[in-house]
């Protein structure tokens, strides 16, 4: 078994075991394809397709290669156990049995539609890392040499690629295990940067995955050669990916009154008006470290993916705190507000109801029932702020004293029966 540093996206098949009259099938969803991780063909142990040994137990041959020929870059394939390439590996004696123990991946791949290469001359790629196929340049042209693929990284990262080469070349008969060493080999893709150019070859004896480039820079165009240049003999298969990944931390911004100098994998950085200085040091692509500002009040430590312009630019708890706060203020001021307009206003109507009430007691008007048709808040007024003294009759307001008006007193006549007795009132007489 095979162990590749890649990590399935959608499916992994583990292992199962096919026999002699079956056929092996693997498949995967669009915009995936199939990367084998294990074939072994022979008898390997008792199972469901070997129920007696024979005496022949334990025989059997490596069988990745081939299976990578028919299965691996493909979306789907099948191969028959009875194959007569596969049978050619010959790992047990021709009269008994054979069968395949095999698991396989699914990963997805880059892809774009046919119709994008006529919009643009290449295809934009910013996706940190990704699977490139040759079986989708074959049936889209996208990743032709007419419309190749630009990868583009931060500035200050740089672009690793790997070759899963599944060429593979048989001989009809041999018990060789490996392919020939003088198996052909063919240019399978063509990589460019400013600085240099480097095209990819695929062997038949090559190692299946390998390290074929690192850019200098953090932009790097990918191509794969006319269809038909990849056309070799029937013997040979051409499927392939390519793996890429960025490496290295990006540039960190400058923020303002700062300066920041980098050194491969260690950035200092410096406040200019204090003199403080801070240093981070890159761990795989995020850069580690404490980072304090330039105010010398605070200290802290910051998520460092926030000061990159490519990425999450503020953490969301603290939008979230600041949105909330904000919030709380505008409700919390205009309460305030609404309160003491309310009680500004009924101050004012107080102030002219005592105005009110002032001039009638000037007038020697005397507070009466039904004496206030248009400030009935003035009884209010009366009972609390200028209240009667009981004793002398006497109504306070603010500094005047108003004598309470008393109307004359009617003496009372007896009144004859059945009428009534008038008084007549005589002038005085001076003597």
């Amino acid at each position: 078994m095979v162990t590749n540093h890649f990590v399935p996206d959608l499916f992994s098949s583990g292992i199962h075991e096919y026999c002699q009259d079956e056929t092996f099938s693997a498949s995967c969803d669009e915009s995936h394809v199939i990367i084998m991780t294990s074939a072994r063909y022979g008898r390997m142990n008792l199972g469901r397709c070997v129920k007696r040994s024979l005496g022949f137990l334990g025989c059997a041959a490596e069988a990745l290669r081939f299976i990578d020929s028919r299965c691996s870059g493909h979306r789907k394939c099948d191969v028959g156990i009875m194959d007569q390439e596969l049978r050619a590996l010959a790992p047990c004696p021709d009269d008994v049995t054979w069968h395949l123990e095999a698991s396989y991946d699914c990963v997805k791949v880059i892809s774009r539609q046919r119709h994008e290469c006529h919009q643009r001359s290449s295809i934009r790629i910013t996706e940190p890392s990704g699977y490139l196929s040759s079986e989708l340049a074959m049936t889209s042209g996208v990743g032709s040499p007419t419309c190749p693929w630009q990868i583009v990284a931060p500035p200050g990262q740089r672009i690793n690629v790997t070759l899963y080469n599944f060429v593979y070349n048989s001989v009809e008969g041999s018990h060789d295990r490996s392919p020939p060493s003088n198996a052909p080999c063919v240019i399978v893709a063509r990589l460019g940067e400013k600085s240099a150019k480097k095209s990819v070859t695929a062997c038949g004896k090559g190692t299946r995955a390998e390290v074929t480039y690192i850019s200098q820079s953090n932009h790097l165009t990918v191509s794969f050669p006319g269809i038909t240049s990849l056309a070799m003999a029937s013997s040979a298969r051409t499927q392939f990916l390519l793996y890429y990944q960025l490496l290295g931390c990006p540039d960190i911004t400058q923020q303002e009154g700062t300066s920041v100098s980098r050194s491969g994998n260690t950035v200092e950085i410096k406040c200019i008006q204090t003199g403080e200085t801070w240093f981070l040091t890159c761990d795989g692509t995020k850069w580690n470290g404490i980072l304090g500002n330039c105010s010398r009040t605070t200290a802290q430590t910051w998520a460092i993916s926030s000061i990159f312009q490519n990425e999450e630019n503020f953490p969301f708890g603290i939008l979230l705190v600041v949105a909330v706060g904000v919030a709380l203020g505008i409700f919390l001021g205009g309460t305030l507000l609404l309160v003491v307009s309310i009680y500004m206003k009924r101050r004012q109507r107080l102030r002219e109801a005592r105005a009110v009430l002032r001039e009638d007691v000037r007038g020697c008007r005397g507070p009466t029932e039904g004496y206030y048709p248009k400030h009935p808040e003035l009884r209010e007024i009366d009972s609390k702020d200028y209240p009667i003294n009981q004793q002398s009759g006497l109504m306070a307001v603010d500094d005047y004293k108003v004598a309470e008006y008393r109307p004359p007193i009617s003496p009372s006549f007896p009144q004859s029966q059945g009428r009534n007795v008038h008084h007549v009132y005589e002038s005085p007489k001076f003597t």
